[in-house]
Formats: C-alpha cells, sequence, structure tokens
C-alpha cells in the first residue's frame, strides 16, 4: 500500500484503504497491494452513460422499482468495459507484483463514517488468480446495488453518493485467522484485550460456523490471562482454481496461537491502537513466522455498557 497519506482522502480510496495506507506509514505488517482509486469507478460509469440511471434510481419511490433498477445497474457494470488506461496500470502491477492469488475488496467512502457502519454491506473476493481481477473489480462496484446496500442505506440518494475504490492485494493462505479487540466492543470498563482464533482463512469465524479460540490480555502488563482453547473440526483452506474449500482436519483441538504469538500480537494491535488514539477491531492472520494485518477499524460500540 502506498505510504503517501498527505494528498490522499477516504473520498479517493475509500475508508479500508485509507485505513491500510495510514498503518503502512506506521510500519505495520500487511499484504502488498495497490488501490484502485474512486476516480477510476467514476470515470467507468461515466464512460458507460450509468450516471443518468443512478440518478433516475435515486428518486425512485417503489422499493420494488428500486431493486428492479438496481439490478440492471449491476448487469451493465459487469457485462461493461473498464477504460483501457486502467486497465493498462493494473495488468502492469500484477506482472510485476509476482503474486500467484490475489484478494479484491471493496473499499467505499462511507465505510469511515461514524454514525452507520457499512462493514460487511459491500463485496469482496479472496484467492483470485491475475486473469480474474478486472471482472471481480467489476462486481465490488456493483455491490454498491445490491439489496443489503439498498435495505441499509438511509436513504435511496445515498447511493449516488457512494464513491467505491477497490484494494488489489496479496491473497494469503493463513493458517490461523482471527480477530482481536484492543477494547471490549460491549463493555467499556473491561480492560482485558481480547482475541479470537481460528485455523485457516477468516471464514469460518465470520460465518460463525466454529467457537473460536479465546485469549485475554491483561493491558498493560502482557499477561495471558486466559487461554479457551476450543475444538474445531473443520477448516476453510485456498484452492489452486481460486477461491476456498471445506476440508475436515485432525488435532482438532490443538491452540491456534502460542504464547509468545499472542504476545506478539498483542504489540502490533496495541501500536494500531495508538495510531488511532481509539480501542479497535482488527483483522489479521498468520502464515508462517508473521502476523499479516488485514483490516483495521476503530470501535464504535461499548461506550454506554459499563456492567
Amino acid at each position: 500500500m502506498t505510504n503517501k497519506t498527505k494528498s490522499i482522502s477516504s473520498q479517493k480510496i475509500g475508508g479500508k484503504a485509507m485505513s491500510l495506507a495510514i498503518m503502512a506509514k506506521h510500519g505495520i505488517n500487511m499484504p502488498k497491494g495497490i488501490v484502485v482509486g474512486a476516480n477510476a469507478y467514476d470515470l467507468f460509469l461515466k464512460e458507460n452513460n450509468l450516471i443518468g440511471a443512478i440518478d433516475k434510481m435515486s428518486k425512485l419511490s417503489s422499493k420494488k422499482a428500486v431493486f428492479c433498477a438496481a439490478e440492471k445497474i449491476q448487469k451493465i457494470i459487469l457485462t461493461s468495459k473498464i477504460p483501457d488506461d486502467i486497465v493498462s496500470e493494473i495488468n502492469l502491477w500484477i506482472q510485476t507484483s509476482n503474486i500467484k492469488r490475489y484478494a479484491v475488496r471493496s473499499s467505499a467512502n462511507v465505510e469511515d463514517a461514524t454514525k452507520r457502519s457499512w462493514a460487511g454491506q459491500f463485496d469482496s473476493y479472496l484467492n483470485i488468480p491475475p486473469n480474474m481481477i478486472i471482472i471481480n473489480i467489476k462486481k465490488c462496484w456493483a455491490s454498491v446495488f445490491n439489496s443489503r446496500v439498498i435495505n441499509y442505506a438511509s436513504s435511496i440518494k445515498d447511493l449516488s453518493s457512494i464513491k467505491m475504490a477497490v484494494i488489489v492485494q496479496e491473497s494469503l493462505d493463513c493458517e490461523v485467522s482471527g480477530v482481536c479487540f484492543t477494547k471490549n466492543p460491549l463493555i467499556s470498563n473491561d480492560k482485558n484485550i481480547l482475541i479470537e482464533a481460528v485455523f485457516g482463512l477468516g471464514e469460518l469465524l465470520v460465518q460463525g460456523e466454529v467457537v473460536p479460540d479465546t485469549y485475554k490480555i491483561e493491558r498493560g502488563n502482557n499477561i495471558i490471562t486466559e487461554a479457551d482453547v476450543n475444538e474445531q473440526k473443520i477448516i476453510y483452506v485456498a484452492t489452486k482454481k481460486g477461491g476456498s474449500k471445506l476440508m475436515h482436519i485432525k488435532r482438532t483441538f490443538k491452540q491456534k496461537l502460542r504464547g509468545r504469538e499472542i504476545i506478539d500480537l498483542v504489540k502490533i494491535a496495541l501500536k494500531i491502537e495508538k495510531i488511532y488514539n481509539k480501542g479497535c477491531d482488527i483483522e489479521w492472520c498468520k502464515k508462517g513466522n508473521k502476523i499479516y494485518i488485514l483490516q483495521a477499524r476503530p470501535i464504535t460500540t461499548g461506550e454506554k455498557h459499563n456492567s
């Protein structure tokens, strides 16, 4: 990710990419990648005469008519051509990146909003081969008009104000994945740092299909006060053809992270918290002996739960 954050704003690269750029500037380890800026999305809409169609949709009063119009816009996005200069620039980076599989992730300008959390509303894709990157960029753009976004938006007019950038970065075949909360998102006066971990890719954790290991670490002295190890019989792994598949595993009660790895992750998480000056929700993974940060966002819940 770029280190030049002074001239970059979330309006240009979206909240998710802005977060990654800020962390990269502070030396946080993450998969290497580039950002296809929101200006490319705007140019694509203009070149394919979609701006008028989006404006018309934003004025519709019937939800059924909105869904119908949005579906048509999605189809046009997926079947239309991205301007050649944008494709050439992306392909040049792909050719020099020496990466076998990519993550193609949405990064919208609304994702850093303080009043509404847009996390999970837009689409992202993992373990994508090089020849499928362009179509998956268009899928991220098209996700602005998916049913989740339409239902979540406070007004249909909001859709025309969404600017979608796309992150293209290395997709890691992680051995362990998880989340780290530097402060309890539900209990504001809880001083513990909370880590959840699963074997393999993080899809099982996101989907709630397994109970993760849970580690609690006392803030300030790096003492692991609790290590709740849970059985995991299944695992998501990346496939050679792209995407992921579910597999059964042995040694189902093995602890996901060793003590030293837990403390190393805590140190990274506290560094990120210092960058934001606020408790953070951090997505991470481990490959080999390295921990990679995939995403981080300030925690916006929990301020009023003082139990």
